[in-house]
Order: C-alpha cells, then sequence, then structure tokens
C-alpha cells in the first residue's frame, strides 16, 4: 500500500498499479538509457502512454506504433515519434517491445539490431505471437526474443507504487484516464478495452 499525496486523485492511483507497473519494469528490462532507441506496437494503451514519458524521461527515443493518428495524439505530446504501420519503421533498433501479438512480433523483430532485445508482453489482437525459423538462420536478424511479466520482479511491488506515485506527485508522469466510469458499466468497458476503443486508462468507480 502506497499514501497519496495531496494532488494525486485516487482516480488517478487507479489507473497506475496495472498499466503503470508493467511500463516501469519494462523500461527496466529494456534497459532504457540516454540515445536507447525505443519501438513500441499497441503502444496507444495504458502502458503505451506510461513508456512514453518514462522513456523521454531517461533520454531514450520511442517510435510508437497504433492504429490512427487520433489515438497517436497524446504520445506526441510525450514526445514519442508515432507510426501508422509498422512496415514504415526503420530498421536497427536497440530494443522492439510488442504487445500485439500475431505476425507483430516477428515484423518487430526484424526491427531490431542483432545486438539489441525484442520483448514481448501480451497480445491485443488476440492472436496468438509467431515467428518465422528463418529469421534466425542465414545471417538474418539475430536479436533475442524474451517474454516478459510485470510480476516476476524482486522489487517489492509497494516500492515500485510508490515510485510511480512520486512521478505523478512531482508532475514527471501523466496518467491518461480515457474516461471513468462506474462498476455498473464494467461489462461495456470490458468490451471497450477488448475492442481497443479506449485510449490510455479506464476506471471504473463503486457506486
Amino acid at each position: 500500500m502506497v499514501a497519496l499525496p495531496d494532488g494525486v486523485s485516487v482516480e488517478v492511483a487507479a489507473a497506475l498499479p496495472l498499466a503503470g507497473l508493467t511500463a516501469l519494469r519494462l523500461g527496466r528490462a529494456a534497459g532504457l538509457a540516454p540515445g536507447t532507441s525505443l519501438l513500441v506496437t499497441g503502444a496507444s494503451g495504458g502502458v503505451g502512454h506510461y513508456l512514453a514519458e518514462i522513456a523521454a524521461g531517461c533520454g531514450a527515443l520511442m517510435t510508437a506504433v497504433v492504429a490512427s493518428t487520433a489515438r497517436g495524439g497524446r504520445l506526441r505530446e510525450f514526445g514519442a515519434t508515432t507510426l501508422l504501420d509498422l512496415e514504415d519503421a526503420r530498421s536497427a533498433f536497440d530494443v522492439g517491445l510488442d504487445s500485439v501479438g500475431g505476425n507483430s512480433l516477428g515484423k518487430l523483430r526484424r526491427r531490431v539490431t542483432p545486438e539489441g532485445r525484442v520483448i514481448w508482453f501480451g497480445q491485443a489482437s488476440r492472436e496468438p505471437a509467431t515467428l518465422d525459423f528463418f529469421d534466425w538462420v542465414n545471417g538474418t536478424v539475430g536479436a533475442p526474443v524474451i517474454s516478459f511479466d510485470y510480476t516476476a520482479s524482486d522489487r517489492p511491488i509497494g516500492r515500485d507504487l510508490a515510485t510511480l506515485v512520486g512521478l505523478v506527485g512531482s508532475g514527471r508522469l501523466h496518467p491518461v484516464l480515457d474516461e471513468v466510469r462506474t462498476i455498473a458499466d464494467a461489462a461495456e468497458s470490458i468490451a471497450a478495452l477488448r475492442e481497443r476503443r479506449i485510449v490510455g486508462n479506464l476506471v471504473l468507480k463503486w457506486g
């Protein structure tokens, strides 16, 4: 548990635990540092918006793949470059992060330098991630693929939540609340998330 400072509302705090923890720990797993080039798919959700600010704060250079210019608006405000198609991404990124699944993971991997790393952390498309065996032979891309689980960390969750709350309280992290609804809207909210109609985070309130 973490005490909230006066300037951080419970609605904003409610958007931190899952997406915020995932982004914070992904940043560590990616080894973000000044000049690190980062390519992220499915970036217009909650995790992607946190990552954009965390990357900018580290001096890393994030390129985000989004479904539409509208969904990428806040990402650009946070300092990320946005693309509508993964095929338009240049090659030789230091790190690639995929949350879409399907054939997105293989396309992403071919745009990461052999000395870099690719981290898979979800499949928003609800299609199993696929890779081509030939990407590993005949001198093709050699970056390893790492499966990421935000709960697999030696750091206590409370400590990382305190870090996130501190960043929000100091104005260095800005949770994107697309909508705040009541628990009665839970079914529709789940459908909206699955259909990717939410930009950033959605918060449900009791009552």
